[in-house]
């Protein structure tokens, strides 16, 4: 990423990564491989990116199933991308011209899929024990499921036994980094 790639209001801030998880429909009969690396076109930005299959739609019953293997031609999936730079996006949901992508195959340069960025992978995710006696868990959650957490009965029930920080993926890196200091 460098000055001038995307102009935005301060309103309106992008997300800025190397890993975001998006959803794809594969376009070509090889489908989209496991690991395999790939051209990513957004605009007129164009990226190496790795792809990894996380789940695949059955259009049957409309379920999502854990996929491990590459995803077919007409495939629907959940995919988590990695980029070997800083990427630019807003979900697709946010706006349909940053979110929205093609991916290319480097080597025959056909376009192997398109798709839609659904979030930015957090380089936090999931849950942290911060100190020695696991007392204190920090729980790294997308803002949306967050919500949903907050919202339901039983987090009510104990919510004065939870403090809530709503922070950046540096702010948390930096709580970690100086509370591995203190253990």
């Amino acid at each position: 990423m460098s000055r001038g790639d995307l102009i935005v209001s301060i309103e309106g801030q992008p997300m800025t990564g190397t890993a975001f998880d998006a959803q794809i429909v594969a376009l070509q009969p090889g489908g989209i491989e496991p690991g395999k690396r790939y051209w990513l076109k957004t605009g007129s930005r164009r990226q190496r990116v790795s792809v990894e299959p996380l789940s695949q739609l059955e259009l049957k019953s409309g379920a999502w199933q854990p996929h491990a293997g590459a995803l077919a031609m007409n495939a629907i999936g959940k995919v988590r991308l990695s980029f070997d730079e800083a990427a630019v996006f807003d979900t697709y949901e946010q706006n349909r011209t940053t979110g929205a992508f093609i991916l290319i195959d480097p080597d025959t340069l056909n376009t192997v899929a398109g798709g839609m960025i659904t979030a930015k992978r957090s380089d936090l995710g999931g849950i942290h024990r911060a100190d020695r006696d696991g007392q204190r868990v920090v729980l790294s959650l997308p803002a949306d499921l967050a919500e949903q957490l907050m919202a339901s009965e039983l987090f009510a029930s104990r919510r004065d036994e939870a403090e809530i920080r709503r922070m950046t993926a540096h702010e948390a890196a930096e709580l970690f980094a100086n509370a591995g200091s203190d253990i």
